[in-house]
């Protein structure tokens, strides 16, 4: 043991050893540096951080505007949303053999609410700006810096017109603000046939005319998708009607002239008896008068000439004999009369085919040119819908301004940014304390060492230092 009154020894390697703890003493164990060594050692970096986060952070919100969201409901009947048929029964027409589901119609629709063309003809027709717009809170704060940027630095490229310009930009703006969504289903058996529209601006009022806007153009331009070929359909079967209705003149002019010609050889026997039509008086003269021409007779009443004539021969050749004037007559009548009879029966059947063939081109006219005047028809009544007669899609909700904006998620927004500061003090007290290379406390100074430490000394005033410096002076040369 070193007497009391001696100075501590120096080993080989310059440091001191208190024999009194040599070999016997062991170091305590280090202490947790956890987040309460943070606390502890880095309270004020902390506190410091975290208030002036959590400041900037309350302004910012308090700037930041509110938003406003109006929502909407559609009705689209899938079941009569298929599109007609405008050719079909007058021209060559092919059903399609896939058919669209429900969901996929569903989906096709909602794309086309969310259509850019559309969303530009809702911000011609309110006048919409940027300022109405909603823009989440990072994109508030950073637009207005690159703004300034873009406008006082020379890109190199040629910038569009501001109208067109600005336009863009506020209907690219709507366009990410409007949210378009089917309907949740409540029984979760199947999805109805319902669509829900969101839209987000920062005026209540907006928020309620532009959705509204919205659905009715979306409605006008679904009709006018159909009322385009309409149109084009409308004109085309408006000429081959006009070429229909010429047709079917020509074969009524042709029936007529057929059904004249045969009602004026009836006419020409009209009023004379069947006997005395079927009997000339120049053909029962008597045989040395000889017998004039037969007149042009219908089929029926040649018949009948000639039935009378045979009567006669037999009659005749009952009492004269065949080589008589009178017989050989009546032979050369009969004779003329039954070839008189074969060209009007030949006549009559070609006559007959012909009108035949007139009447049947006259139905078939008369099929087309009703057909095509029934299909103008229904085309016109297509072309006078008007979008709110539309029953394929219907507004069974429509948008009402909001009552209220968005404040709920304002306050999470701001807990979160709390949160979110005390975090970032975490961060910077950790920072500093792994950029901190000081020796603090005998932990650390074991730890630089690698050996243990047996005690610790305040730090000792200059005055006492010099009056320990020369104690130990004495007490080495005693």
């Amino acid at each position: 043991m070193t007497p009391a009154n001696q100075c501590p020894p120096i080993d080989a390697q310059g440091k001191a050893a208190f024999h009194l703890f040599a070999g016997t003493g062991s170091p305590s164990p280090e202490p947790s540096r956890g987040l309460s060594w943070l606390f502890y050692n880095h309270y004020l970096t902390i506190l410091i951080v975290w208030a002036t986060l959590t400041t900037l952070a309350i302004l910012a919100l308090w700037t930041f505007p509110s938003s406003y969201v109006a929502d909407a409901k559609l009705l689209v009947r899938t079941e009569q949303q298929g599109r007609p048929s405008l050719l079909s029964g007058v021209a060559a027409y092919k059903e399609s053999q896939i058919s669209d589901t429900s969901s996929r119609r569903l989906e096709t629709e909602m794309e086309l609410i969310t259509s850019k063309p559309l969303i530009e003809k809702v911000v011609q027709r309110h006048d919409l700006t940027d300022d109405q717009m909603y823009h989440p809170p990072l994109e508030f704060f950073v637009t207005p810096i690159v703004d300034f940027v873009n406008r006082h630095k020379w890109w190199g490229v040629r910038k569009p017109p501001e109208d067109r310009n600005a336009l863009t930009k506020v209907a690219s703006t709507l366009q990410k603000n409007i949210v378009v969504q089917p309907a949740k289903s409540r029984s979760g058996e199947s999805s109805p046939n319902v669509i829900e529209v969101h839209v987000r601006t920062s005026d209540p009022l907006i928020s309620a005319e532009a959705l509204n806007e919205l659905l009715s153009q979306y409605r006008q331009f679904a009709l006018s998708l159909d009322q385009s070929d309409a149109e084009q359909a409308y004109r085309d079967i408006a000429a081959q009607s006009l070429k229909a209705e010429e047709r079917l003149k020509l074969a009524q002019r042709r029936v007529e002239a057929l059904l004249s010609a045969t009602s004026a050889v009836n006419t020409s026997t009209m009023g004379r008896s069947p006997r005395s039509a079927s009997i000339d008086p120049a053909a029962t003269a008597a045989p040395s008068q000889g017998a004039g021409p037969l007149p042009e007779t219908t089929a029926g009443q040649l018949r009948q000439r000639l039935t009378q004539l045979e009567l006669e021969l037999i009659e005749q050749e009952q009492i004269f004999t065949p080589k008589m004037a009178s017989v050989i007559t009546l032979k050369a009548n009969i004779s003329d009369v039954r070839a008189k009879l074969m060209r009007e029966l030949e006549k009559s059947a070609r006559e007959g085919n012909q009108l035949t063939t007139a009447q049947r081109e006259l139905t078939l006219a008369e099929n087309s040119y009703f057909e095509l005047e029934r299909k103008l028809t229904q085309i016109g009544v297509l072309l006078k819908l008007k979008p709110e007669e539309d029953s394929t899609r219907l507004v069974v909700e429509a948008a009402q301004a909001p009552s209220s904006s968005e404040w709920k998620k304002v306050v999470l927004l701001g807990v979160l940014c709390v949160i979110g500061a005390f975090l970032l003090g975490l961060l910077a007290a950790g920072t500093l304390e792994l950029l901190d290379h000081r020796l603090r406390n005998e932990f650390e100074v074991g730890r630089y060492l690698g050996l243990p430490v047996l005690g610790s000394l305040d730090i000792i005033p200059s005055e006492h230092l010099a009056a320990i410096r020369g104690d130990c002076t004495n007490c080495s040369t005693s």
